[in-house]
């Protein structure tokens, strides 16, 4: 940790920590990233059950115990990958970022998918990585959307209809989208 200020290391955004490790363990690396006010994930796999009470912090996603990293690991770095990627998998082979629309699944290789859940449930799980609903029947992917008007969204050569109720949120969304995206 001597060298904590390198330039690589101002890129981490994940850190997987043992709590026990030579020269300096996962704990005291947590504390000084909080005291450098690093916003960085970490996970600790580790089979000192006893240390996890101190080894919790502001940026600790959780606790993998070192017999079960095989199974657990994986998903807990889903979830981190999803916190600082802006997107959510949504099942084993649904990649949020992979969706151009949700009328049913429109992928934007072409193909479909079929999703068990409701367009209410998708809108809930997809809110934070750049999804609006544009009408009753249908969720766009703002990052494919080649532009709007008053009544269409134009995503992929295709014309997603805006409903008259959510015209205003979709323009909005839309221009706040490729502002922050330099569109």
């Amino acid at each position: 940790m001597a060298g904590l200020a390198a330039a690589w290391e101002e890129h981490l955004e994940i850190l997987i920590l043992d709590i026990e490790m030579p020269e300096m363990g996962g704990i005291e690396v947590k504390n000084r990233l909080q005291r450098l006010k690093r916003d960085v994930i970490i996970i600790y796999v580790t089979s000192h059950d006893e240390m996890m009470r101190e080894a919790f912090g502001l940026n600790v996603l959780g606790f993998v115990k070192k017999e079960y990293m095989q199974r657990d690991l994986p998903v807990m770095l889903i979830s981190a990958l999803e916190m600082v990627g802006n997107f959510v998998i949504l099942r084993d082979d649904i990649d949020s970022r992979e969706i151009a629309y949700i009328q049913r699944l429109f992928l934007i290789d072409g193909t479909e998918k079929v999703l068990r859940a409701s367009l209410k449930e998708l809108e809930s799980k997809l809110a934070d990585v750049d999804f609006i609903r544009a009408h009753q029947s249908y969720l766009v992917n703002l990052q494919y959307v080649e532009g709007i008007d008053d009544s269409m969204v134009y995503i992929l050569k295709q014309k997603i209809p805006i409903s008259v109720r959510r015209r205003f949120k979709v323009q909005r969304a839309y221009e706040t989208f490729s502002g922050a995206k330099g569109l």
